[in-house]
């Protein structure tokens, strides 16, 4: 009764999260069909009313050939967007495409190029922002400097520098153009202490191609398929414990009725518990990490720019189902029935105790060793606090590996 009890009140706030993180997806899909749209897209990457382009380039370099240019930036402080796509290679003395938009080329994608972005309006006493890619790519910067911020005009110049660094006897034709940030959550966003905006609006554009979308997106599915496994087990338990009870004397000299439950557990363990920790990880680091969705919706929506802590209630009581319930299989383990137990039979009934313990804990806690501040406001606390088991479940698995091996062997010698 106390485990049909738990999984209820489990399956019930299972729900709740799986109502949230449809909800969740809803909104970001909302977002990308307004900011995304046909109309909004250049060259792969969004374009929408929240951004302003500032320059457009388009040329042909060969070798390590370099080309660079000049753009003014309005947003303050300073953040864009520079998208370089080489769009298509030839040999050097052939003739260029007759179609200009024919973008499409597949050794154009492979060619590797570096960038070099330096502000010139007010002058920079840094040294310049250098990154080194390949094929169609998307670099995001912001400048949070004091002389930036302090420019009388508004606005501020730059410089940049694409040098190819592909084979020398082909020309690579070159797109380029840079993106300001104009939306009016700019100021939040940067002001917001979970939320890191390059990463944020680099994700964004990539629209369903990035980590945190498609993590919710499969965080969504597993969890309706948990809620139909979750509810299949806690039926079939019902039906054993009402067949326990209408034939009590038949079941108590044949005790098919632990045996049962003890599969349905084992079973429920494999099949649900573990994989909804891992579901539930996969939510926390989706939605509420420093380039997750809620930080990629503050770009566009005030709503979403408040604090929100990733472990409130209804969180931290789902969470403690799913551990409950998949800690709920050491209540099958028991030691063999013995008269005298010597130190090392405690010891060993100890650490296996403790190393199934961790091992059936381990998605949880190695979820927690990769936090970062935007999922816990201590993270060295803890990371601290769940190192040690963390560790222990890795090295339990490691033991039964390594123990399985052995049998082989003495079986094979």
């Amino acid at each position: 009764k106390l485990w049909l009890l738990l999984q209820l009140v489990g399956l019930l706030f299972e729900f709740n999260l799986w109502r949230e993180v449809s909800s969740h997806l809803a909104d970001f899909e909302d977002v990308v069909a307004r900011e995304c749209a046909s109309e909004h897209q250049f060259h792969g990457v969004c374009a929408g009313p929240s951004w302003n382009t500032s320059i457009f380039e388009d040329f042909t370099l060969s070798g390590h050939q370099a080309h660079s240019f000049s753009f003014w930036t309005q947003s303050k402080p300073p953040t864009f967007l520079v998208a370089v796509h080489p769009v298509s290679s030839r040999p050097l003395g052939t003739a260029a495409k007759d179609d200009p938009e024919a973008w499409e080329d597949h050794e154009a994608s492979t060619v590797h190029w570096s960038i070099e972005v330096q502000r010139l309006r007010p002058a920079a006493n840094l040294p310049p922002m250098r990154f080194a890619r390949g094929g169609q790519q998307v670099i995001t910067a912001e400048d949070l400097s004091e002389e930036a911020a302090s420019s009388a005009s508004g606005r501020v110049q730059w410089q940049a520098i694409v040098q190819s660094l592909g084979i020398y006897r082909r020309n690579v034709r070159f797109v380029a153009f840079v993106e300001d940030a104009v939306g009016e959550q700019l100021v939040a966003v940067h002001q917001h202490p979970q939320c890191s905006f390059s990463t944020s609006w680099k994700a964004f554009n990539q629209q369903h191609q990035g980590q945190s979308h498609r993590a919710l997106s499969r965080c969504q599915w597993m969890l309706g398929l948990f809620l139909l496994v979750g509810g299949g087990s806690v039926y079939l338990v019902h039906q054993e414990l009402e067949k326990h009870r209408a034939n009590a004397e038949y079941l108590a000299e044949n005790h098919p009725m632990s045996q049962r439950f003890h599969l349905v557990v084992l079973a429920k363990f494999i099949l649900q518990d573990v994989p909804q920790q891992v579901c539930f990880v996969l939510y926390i680091f989706g939605w509420y990490e420093a380039g997750g969705l809620r930080c990629q919706l503050c770009l566009f929506d005030a709503k979403h720019c408040g604090e929100e802590d990733a472990f409130h209630f209804s969180n931290i009581v789902t969470a403690g189902c799913i551990l409950a319930s998949s800690l709920a299989n050491q209540l099958l383990i028991r030691p063999v029935r013995k008269r005298r137990y010597s130190e090392d039979d405690v010891c060993m009934h100890l650490w296996i105790r403790v190393g199934g313990t961790c091992v059936a804990s381990m998605p949880f806690t190695t979820g927690l060793c990769l936090s970062s501040r935007s999922l816990v406001s201590e993270p060295a606390l803890v990371h601290l606090l769940f190192a040690i088991p963390c560790l222990l479940g890795w090295l339990s698995i490691s033991g039964f590996c390594c123990l399985g091996l052995l049998i082989a062997c003495d079986d094979e010698l």
